[in-house]
């Protein structure tokens, strides 16, 4: 009986330096991989990696469209059924089996797993990814594996991202190993509005709908391949694209597709694929696309400037959703996925003078969030919070406010041990 034939891969910028990476990581515990946009770094370093160690692969995402479109990809690079050599796992959908060996998860449901088991016994080789989005459960998850990287010494973890604060995080790591690949970008061609305050405080989706309409228009066939438009939410998202859809020009040239963490696969798979010519596809997404997910078609940017980011409020102490701009790492992050394939477009709908004043890089989420459920996940599994293993440590008022909150709430007593009320029962994932 003939054996099937091995699918064919596309080869990748990462492809050929796989071997060297597979060597920093068994020389090292932890290793950080640097890697452009389109290197090819989520499928391929788990795939490549699972055949040097002899448990299994976890890979944390930041969101759960990621983890799971991640998961699909080397399933079908593989030639297996999802769910079975490759699976993934988040609140409210799996696709995991007793044979799965490479497992995708969101961070935060990499909690609920170190809660069931502090040691992650079942793994040799865990990796983060897209590190450098900071938010509470990155922040939470390497806290975490800091601690049990000191009880497992053989365990190997490796960090991936494209753009990263290093000092910091060497400061914590001084053995890190780094590896960077870095592709040559194309030529790209970055547009701010005038500081005109006329211009700049427009409605955000008429000023989408010009730049579409004064620009993206007059663009030859082969100059535009399809358009990216970031946005901070599912709020603006859907105003957008009732404002697009009225115009019968635009209708007329392009087919305009939704990107957010709340679509159907259907859906997904449709703004994740070029239109049929001579149509051109416009994406409105929020940030999931600014390092999650790779579109390949894309080589014209729309970037509002903003984010949807969760904060404390400074009077209740409660989180609340707030809309606010993005730092300048994040927006050169952005302004990547225009010239990956070809010559790139930005259109930045905010000044230049706005641009230069924004900070150089976000600031983390463990220093606006509230922080009940970190320190509950951390007291699950140990007696007590200990600062040496976060990689930013929150600051003494936030450390007394949060204790003060979860002993009013009587999830711990005065000595700071969880309650029965603070305890959880272990999760069941299979």
């Amino acid at each position: 009986m003939k054996q099937a034939p091995e699918p064919k891969l596309i080869t990748l910028p990462i492809d050929s330096h796989l071997p060297e990476i597979a060597w920093l990581v068994s020389a090292h515990q932890w290793t950080l991989i640097k890697a452009s946009p389109g290197a090819g770094k989520t499928t391929r370093v788990p795939a490549y990696l699972k055949k040097q160690v002899k448990g299994k692969v976890l890979v944390l995402e930041p969101r759960r469209l990621a983890a799971k479109m991640q998961a699909m990809r080397i399933a079908e690079e593989l030639g297996v059924e999802l769910g079975e050599e490759v699976g993934f796992i988040f609140k409210g959908e799996k696709a995991v089996s007793l044979k799965t060996q490479i497992l995708f998860v969101t961070e935060g449901t990499f909690l609920r797993l170190y809660e069931n088991d502090p040691l992650l016994s079942e793994f040799d080789l865990i990796i983060l990814d897209e590190f450098h989005e900071r938010h509470l459960e990155t922040d939470a998850a390497f806290y975490c594996l800091n601690k049990t990287s000191k009880e497992r010494p053989e365990l190997k973890l490796i960090i991936m991202s494209a753009t990263l604060d290093m000092d910091l995080l060497k400061s914590k790591l001084p053995q890190l190993a780094e590896f960077v690949v870095h592709l040559a970008p194309f030529e790209r061609q970055t547009h701010h509005l005038p500081n005109t305050p006329s211009v700049l405080n427009r409605d955000l989706a008429l000023k989408i709908k010009d730049v579409i309409t004064e620009q993206c228009l007059q663009f030859r066939t082969e100059e535009m391949m399809g358009v990216l438009v970031f946005l901070p939410g599912k709020k603006e998202i859907d105003e957008c694209l009732l404002t697009l859809n009225d115009d019968p020009t635009l209708q007329r040239y392009f087919d305009i597709a939704i990107l957010h963490g709340e679509l159907s696969k259907a859906e997904q798979l449709y703004a994740l694929s070029p239109s049929e010519k001579p149509k051109k596809k416009i994406v409105l997404a929020t940030n999931i696309a600014e390092s999650s997910i790779t579109i390949p078609f894309i080589n014209v940017v729309i970037d509002s400037g903003l984010e949807r980011i969760l904060m404390a409020n400074p009077v209740t102490g409660f989180g609340e959703l707030v809309t606010k701009k993005i730092d300048r790492a994040s927006a050169e992050q952005r302004a990547g996925r225009s010239n990956r394939v070809m010559k790139g477009y930005v259109f930045r709908l905010y000044s230049q003078l706005d641009f230069d004043s924004r900070p150089a890089h976000k600031i983390a989420e463990i220093f606006r969030s509230p922080l009940e459920e970190l320190f509950l996940s951390i007291l699950q599994t140990q007696n007590k919070i200990e600062r040496e293993y976060f990689l930013d440590a929150p600051k003494d008022f936030q450390e007394k406010t949060t204790f003060k909150k979860l002993l009013t709430l009587g999830l711990i007593n005065q000595d700071l041990f969880l309650t029965d009320l603070g305890k959880k029962p272990p999760v069941s994932f299979l």
